[in-house]
């Protein structure tokens, strides 16, 4: 088996959440919501405005890790290529909200 193309995690927040998308090569994918995995498919082009996101907002650049003080805050954790990213709200790097937004819809639908 070939190494998933994404793994994206969000925890945090005052609800103490703990999502997880696993997405593979083929665009199968895979959800844990609120302690519930449930399997997907990916369309080609979600998938392909996923990878351009992470390709043009240069993921591979980013550092490892963005922090930020306060309470409740969620933490987002993206690995894609071998590069782990993971940013606190209120620090999440300009580049990579975009894509946020798209792995968030996915995990809540």
């Amino acid at each position: 088996m070939s190494p998933a193309l994404l793994e994206y995690e969000r925890s945090g927040g005052v609800a103490a959440l703990r999502d997880r998308l696993v997405v593979e090569q083929d665009a199968r994918a895979s959800v844990t919501r609120k302690g519930r995995p449930r399997e997907i498919e990916l369309d080609a082009a979600l998938l392909r405005r996923i990878v351009d996101g992470l390709d043009k907002g240069r993921f591979l650049d980013l550092r490892a890790d963005y922090t930020a003080e306060g309470a409740d805050l969620m933490t987002y954790s993206i690995v894609y290529r071998g590069h782990t990213v993971r940013a606190m709200d209120t620090a999440v790097p300009w580049s990579l909200q975009p894509v946020l937004h798209i792995l968030n819809d996915i995990l809540d639908r």
